[in-house]
């Protein structure tokens, strides 16, 4: 259940800010809370090329595993 190895995820731009999101399910992954979500939105500058985005964020604590489910 516990791990010493970090879960990470590279995306095309840097991090601006980085939030939780609520469970609304009443599902067993939601309870047990083995399943997060976070919304990220990256910062680029209009110099440097990348475009700017939300991420929506899964991390599976069981897994220990960062996955990307969507971009706007």
């Amino acid at each position: 259940m516990f791990s010493n190895q970090p879960a990470d995820l590279v995306l095309p731009s840097p991090l601006r800010s980085c939030c939780s999101l609520r469970s609304s399910g009443g599902g067993a992954s939601s309870s047990s809370g083995q399943q997060q979500r976070f919304l990220a939105g990256t910062a680029s500058t209009s110099g440097s090329g990348g475009e700017n985005a939300l991420h929506l964020l899964r991390y599976h604590e069981d897994a220990n595993e960062l996955g990307h489910d969507a971009a706007l």
